[in-house]
C-alpha cells in the first residue's frame, strides 16, 4: 500500500524512507545482548594501527573529510549486537536499525544513495549480489536465478534487454563464481557474453563485431557493447557489467537497473509497474525463467544479511573504511564510497580474503574512472593489491576508450564511460595486433593495406621507404591526391581514410596563411527518407573574392559569384572549367588544383601542385607525408576521431554534425541492398587481379560493400569504378564495366565507353575553339578515333561534317560569314577567314594612327581593338561596347583621343554638325530668326540667341522641337542650348 501524504511538501527520498518502514515493518530482532565494553576501543587501536598518527589527524580533520561517516562511525553504541540489518546497520534497543554507519534508508537500511555528483547516470553490478541503479540506489539482493537487469519497457519492440546469469550455487567468495550476460536487440539472435567468449546464435564471434546497429569489441579488460541508439555496456570479464545511456533514454528503461528519471524513490518497481518496499519482492520480480535450467527459488522477504555477527562486521568494517581515506579520497565528491564500504563489507563477511579485499577496492576506483575521476596510482598503498599484467602490459587506471593505434581505426562512439581501468601497453607504446610496440615500429598503411618498417614503396612518381608509422618519400615533383567516394569515403592527401555522414557545409582543403584558395563541399540530406548525406556542391574562393567564387552542383550545373549560371567551358583569369566527359566536370586553376567532379555519384578527385605541400589545411589534411596529423583542426589541435575532425572544418554552426555517432553498416539497415553488395566480390576476383600486386583490394571491397548497401546500383557501380581509377594511377587499366552487366554504359549517337577519354579534340566545338590538350582524361563516353561528337547533331560525325561554333553563333559545314577581315568559310569545324593582313609596324598606320591587335593585349590595351572605336558622331551618345563583341584588329586613334573623317581629334575640337555641314568650335551661324554658335563646355553645344520679346508660345514650341532644352538667363537674352544626344 501507498500512504499520501497532504501539508507540508516532504522531499521524494524522504517520503522513500517512509514508504519503506510502513510496507516492511520492524524486521530488526533484538539478541540477547553480551557485555563488551572494550570492543570499541579496541577496534579504534586497531584502526589507528593502519595509519601513521599524522595521517589519522589530517583525514579525521573537518577541512580534509567533511563527513559524518566517521562521526557516524565512532559514536554508535558499542554494546549493540548484530541483527537483520543490512548495509552496516545496527540494532538499536528499541527493535529499530540505525543506518547511520553508511547513510543507508529503509526499515533494514536496505538502500544506500549514491550523492556523488557525477555519477553520470551509470548502472552497475558486481560481485553477484551488489546492484547500483541509474539513478544512483545501492542495494544488495542475494538472488541466485538470471534476471532482467535492464530493458527499454517503453517500446513495443524493445530497443534492448539486458539479462544477468547469477550462479545458482556460489560458495566462497563472489568473485570467484561464474556470472554471465544475455543481451537482446531487435531481430537479432541472444548474444551471450561469458568470461570474454560472445556467442551469437551459439556460433562463438571474433571481435571487433558489428552486428546490425551494436558494435561489440574488446579493451583491455573489458568487453564493450555500443549502439547507434544510444546504449553502452561493459563487461569486465568477470561479475562486472556497467551500463550507460543517453539522455533519451531517461524514464524508459525498467529491471534491476531502476527507471532511469532521476528520481531515486520509485526505483524500487516490480515487473508490473508497481513501487513494493521489499527489495526481495523486487528482484523476484525480475527474474527470468530459462527452459534449459531448472526452476530458481526466489529470495524470502527477511533474507539474512551476509554477516552472521557483529564481531564479524566490525572487522569488515575496520578494513574497508580504507575507502574511506587517502588515496580514495581525492574521489569522495564525484563518488559518494559509502555504497562500496558497505558492499566490501557484505563481501568480506562471506570470504575475508585479500583478493576479495581488494576486488571490492577495485569497484570503487573503477567506478571513478568511468567518471573520468581516476584514482591513480592506488595500487601503491596496497601492495598484495597489485594486478598481475600478463608481460610487457601494466595496469592503468584510466584508459581511452579511443587509444592511439598505428591504423587509427579505433573511433570513439557515443555513451562511452569516460575511461576504462585494466591492463594496457605503458605510455608512449601502443597496442598493435596484440604486442605494445613504440610508435616508431608501426607499420605504414597505403591504401588500407600496412607495410612492414623498412618497406620500400613506389609511390607515383616518388620512392618511399616505411620508417615509424609514416612514409619518407623521395623529393620529387609529385601531385598530391585527395579524393571523396560515394559523398561519404574521404582520402587524405597523405593516405588516411575515414568516413562521414554530416549534413553541413565542410571546408575540403584550403590553404595555410593568407588565404590563397578554399574548396568547400556542400552535404545535404537525400535518399528516400533524407537518412543519407550527398554531397550538393564543391565551391571554390580564390583571395577571398566571392564575386568570382565558382560553383559545381550536384545537377551538373556552374555558377559563377553570386549564382549567376555559366555556360561551358568557361575561363577567367584563373579558373577554367570544361565538361571534361559525359560524367565528370573538370575545374582548373592556375594555382596548381585540379579538381574533377561526378556531380551524379559524388566523387572527387582533386589534386595539387607539389608547390603546395606541407600548406594546406581541411579535411584532406596536411599534405606533408604525415598522415598522423591529418586530423588537424583549425585551432591547431590534432582530433582523435574522423567526426570530430569533420565537425572542426564545419563552416556553420546552424547546421547539425554527429560527434559521437558510430558507423553505421548500411547492410544491416538495407537488406534490399543486400544483393548489390555480393557484386562487390569481383574487385577480389580475377577481374580486378591485375591490380592486386599494387593495390589491395581489401579496403576498396569495404567501401564498396557500404555503399552498394547504401544506394544500391549506382552505388556499386561508383565504389567499383572508384578501384579502377586507383588501379589506373599505377598503369593498370581495368574496363570492369563491359563484364559486370549491372555497371554497364549506355553511350548515345554512336559514342562508346572510355576509362581515360576527354571532350577536348573529340567534339567539333573543341575543334572550332581550337583547345589546346593538356593530357586530362576520366571516364565517359567518347567518339572514336577520327570521329567527332557535333553537339548539333547529337551524334558522332567525320570532321567534315562539324559545325562551326564562332563568335557564339553556329554555322553549318560550307556556310559563310563575314568578320572584320573578310568573309570566312565553315570547312572541317573551323572558320576559315580571309588572311588578315600583317600587323604594321610602328609608324605604318596613318595620321597619327596606332595598332590595336587582338593577339596580344597588354594592361589599358581594348580588348575588342577598333570594333567600338570612339568618333566625333559617336562620342555624345554615351555607348558602351556589348560584352560580347568580338575583337577586330585595325589602326586606330591612340587613347584619349577620337577618330573624325580618318584624322584623330581631342574630344573638346570636335566638330559640329548641323543640316549637313560641319562648323568648328567657335563658329556661329546665322538664320532669319536665330543666331547659332558652336559653344565649348563639358559637352559640345549649339546656342540660339533669341530676343527677350520672343513669346511664350515659342518657347514652347522650342520644348516640342527640340530634345534638352535649357533656358538659361545670361545678359539680356534667353540662351537655349541644345545637346548632341
Amino acid at each position: 500500500m501507498t500512504r499520501r501524504w497532504t501539508g507540508t511538501p516532504l522531499s521524494s527520498l524522504t517520503l522513500f524512507i517512509l514508504q519503506l518502514a510502513l510496507l516492511q515493518g520492524l524486521h530488526c530482532q533484538l539478541l540477547k545482548p553480551q557485555a563488551r565494553p572494550d570492543s570499541r576501543v579496541n577496534a579504534l587501536r586497531q584502526k589507528r594501527d593502519l595509519f601513521r598518527e599524522e595521517t589519522f589527524s589530517a583525514v579525521l580533520s573537518e577541512s580534509a573529510l567533511p563527513r559524518t561517516v566517521l562521526h557516524n562511525y565512532t559514536a554508535r553504541d558499542a554494546s549493540s549486537e548484530y541483527c537483520g540489518c543490512l548495509n552496516g546497520g545496527w540494532c538499536q534497543e528499541s527493535g529499530r536499525c540505525d543506518c547511520a554507519q553508511f547513510q543507508a534508508v529503509g526499515d533494514r537500511c536496505q538502500i544506500i544513495p549514491n550523492t556523488g555528483k557525477d555519477r553520470d547516470g551509470i548502472c552497475r553490478s558486481w560481485g553477484q549480489h551488489h546492484f547500483e541503479t541509474f539513478d544512483g540506489m545501492y542495494y544488495y539482493y542475494p538472488g541466485s536465478c538470471s534476471y532482467i537487469l535492464a530493458k527499454d519497457c517503453h517500446s513495443t519492440e524493445p530497443q534492448y534487454t539486458v539479462w544477468v546469469h547469477n550462479s545458482r550455487s556460489c560458495q566462497g567468495s563472489v568473485y570467484s563464481c561464474p556470472r554471465a550476460l544475455s543481451l537482446f536487440f531487435p531481430n537479432e539472435e541472444e548474444i551471450h557474453i561469458r568470461g570474454y567468449q560472445v556467442h551469437k546464435g551459439g556460433v562463438r564471434l571474433s571481435l571487433p563485431q558489428t552486428v546490425r546497429n551494436v558494435f561489440i569489441e574488446r579493451l583491455a579488460d573489458y568487453i564493450l557493447v555500443k549502439s547507434t541508439f544510444g546504449f553502452s555496456l561493459a563487461w569486465d570479464g568477470s561479475s562486472g557489467v556497467y551500463l550507460k545511456m543517453t539522455d533519451a533514454h531517461k524514464g524508459r528503461p525498467c529491471g534491476l537497473c531502476g527507471n532511469y528519471n532521476d528520481e531515486g524513490s520509485d526505483d524500487l518497481s516490480n515487473s508490473r509497474g508497481l513501487q513494493v518496499g521489499s527489495l526481495a519482492e523486487f528482484g523476484n520480480s525480475w527474474a527470468v525463467d530459462l527452459p534449459q535450467d531448472q526452476p530458481c527459488e526466489d529470495v524470502e522477504d527477511d533474507f539474512p544479511g551476509p554477516c552472521q555477527s557483529e564481531s564479524e562486521m566490525d572487522d569488515a568494517i575496520e578494513k574497508c573504511s580504507a575507502l574511506l581515506f587517502f588515496p580514495f579520497i581525492s574521489c569522495h565528491e564525484n563518488i559518494d564510497p559509502n555504497p562500496f564500504v558497505a558492499s566490501c563489507v557484505s563481501d568480506l563477511c562471506v570470504s575475508d580474503d585479500e583478493e576479495t579485499f581488494c576486488r571490492t577496492l577495485v569497484e570503487y576506483t573503477r567506478a571513478c574512472s568511468h567518471v573520468g575521476y581516476p584514482v591513480r596510482e592506488w595500487r601503491d598503498s596496497f601492495p598484495t593489491c597489485a594486478d598481475g599484467c600478463e608481460e610487457s602490459f601494466v595496469h592503468r587506471d584510466c584508459i581511452s576508450c579511443c587509444p592511439p593505434t598505428c591504423t587509427f581505426e579505433k573511433e570513439c562512439l557515443g555513451t562511452n564511460l569516460h575511461c576504462l581501468d585494466g591492463c594496457y601497453c605503458p605510455d608512449g607504446l601502443i597496442l598493435q595486433n596484440g604486442t605494445c610496440i613504440a610508435v616508431s615500429q608501426c607499420p605504414c598503411v597505403y591504401h588500407g593495406t600496412p607495410y612492414p618498417l623498412g618497406h620500400v614503396l613506389e609511390q607515383g612518381c616518388s620512392v618511399c621507404v616505411c620508417m615509424g608509422g609514416m612514409w619518407n618519400c623521395t623529393e620529387h615533383n609529385c601531385t598530391g591526391e585527395c579524393t571523396v567516394m560515394g559523398d561519404t569515403h574521404v582520402t587524405t592527401f597523405d593516405g588516411r581514410m575515414f568516413v562521414h555522414t554530416g549534413t553541413c557545409q565542410y571546408v575540403l582543403v584550403k590553404s595555410r596563411g593568407n588565404t590563397k584558395f578554399s574548396l568547400t563541399m556542400q552535404h545535404t540530406a537525400c535518399g528516400e527518407s533524407q537518412e543519407q548525406s550527398c554531397i550538393h556542391s564543391v565551391t571554390l574562393v580564390v583571395d577571398e573574392d566571392v564575386n568570382r567564387q565558382v560553383t559545381l552542383t550536384r545537377e551538373g550545373e556552374v555558377l559563377v559569384g553570386a549564382g549567376v549560371m555559366a555556360s561551358l567551358p568557361y575561363t577567367d583569369e584563373v579558373v577554367e572549367v570544361r565538361r571534361l566527359t559525359s560524367v565528370f566536370t573538370q575545374l582548373r586553376v592556375s594555382l596548381g588544383l585540379r579538381l574533377q567532379y561526378e556531380s551524379r555519384a559524388g566523387r572527387i578527385y582533386l589534386q595539387l601542385d607539389n608547390t603546395w605541400r606541407g600548406n594546406t589545411l581541411g579535411l584532406c589534411g596536411t599534405f606533408n607525408g604525415n598522415l598522423r596529423d591529418d586530423f588537424l583542426s583549425p585551432a591547431g589541435m590534432i582530433e582523435g576521431t574522423p567526426q570530430l575532425h569533420v565537425n572542426a572544418w564545419r563552416i556553420s554552426s546552424a547546421c547539425s554534425s554527429p560527434v559521437n555517432m558510430p558507423i553505421i553498416d548500411p547492410c544491416e539497415m538495407n537488406q534490399q541492398n543486400v544483393f548489390y553488395s555480393s557484386m562487390c566480390d569481383v574487385m577480389t576476383e580475377a577481374l580486378f587481379s591485375p591490380c592486386h600486386a599494387y593495390v589491395s583490394p581489401t579496403i576498396y571491397h569495404q567501401q564498396c560493400r557500404y555503399q552498394a548497401c547504401r544506394c544500391g546500383n549506382n552505388c556499386l557501380c561508383s565504389a567499383l569504378a572508384h578501384y579502377a581509377y586507383v588501379c589506373s594511377q599505377h598503369n593498370v587499366s581495368i574496363n570492369f564495366r563491359a563484364h559486370v552487366s549491372e555497371c554497364s554504359v549506355l553511350c548515345l549517337g554512336g559514342m562508346t565507353y572510355q576509362s581515360c577519354t576527354s571532350s577536348c579534340g573529340h567534339t567539333c566545338e573543341s575543334v572550332s575553339r581550337g583547345e589546346v590538350c593538356n593530357g586530362d582524361c576520366a571516364e565517359g563516353c567518347s567518339c572514336g578515333e577520327g570521329a567527332f561528337y557535333d553537339s548539333v547533331r547529337q551524334r558522332c560525325v567525320q570532321q567534315s561534317q562539324c559545325h562551326c561554333y564562332f563568335m557564339g553563333s553556329i554555322y553549318q559545314p560550307g556556310e559563310v560569314s563575314f568578320s572584320a577581315s573578310g568573309p570566312c568559310l565553315c570547312r572541317n569545324g573551323r572558320m576559315e577567314c580571309v588572311p588578315e593582313e600583317r600587323e604594321p609596324e610602328m609608324g605604318d598606320c596613318p595620321n597619327g594612327k596606332v595598332y590595336h591587335s587582338c593577339r596580344d593585349l597588354g594592361p589599358g590595351a581594348s580588348h575588342v581593338g577598333v570594333a567600338c572605336e570612339l568618333t566625333c558622331r559617336n562620342l555624345m551618345l554615351n555607348l558602351t561596347c556589348p560584352p560580347t563583341t568580338p575583337c577586330v584588329p585595325g589602326c586606330g586613334c591612340p587613347a584619349g583621343l577620337v577618330g573624325h573623317n580618318g584624322e584623330c581629334y581631342y574630344p573638346e575640337n570636335c566638330p559640329c554638325a548641323w543640316l549637313g555641314l560641319e562648323y568648328l568650335p567657335g563658329e556661329t551661324v546665322d538664320t532669319p530668326c536665330y543666331r547659332w554658335g558652336v559653344s565649348l563646355a563639358d559637352d559640345l553645344r549649339l546656342s540660339a540667341s533669341v530676343p527677350r520679346q520672343t513669346s511664350p508660345e515659342y518657347k514652347i514650341n522650342l520644348v516640342y522641337t527640340f530634345i534638352n532644352v535649357d533656358f538659361l538667363p545670361t545678359g539680356g537674352s534667353y540662351y537655349h542650348n541644345i545637346l548632341l544626344k
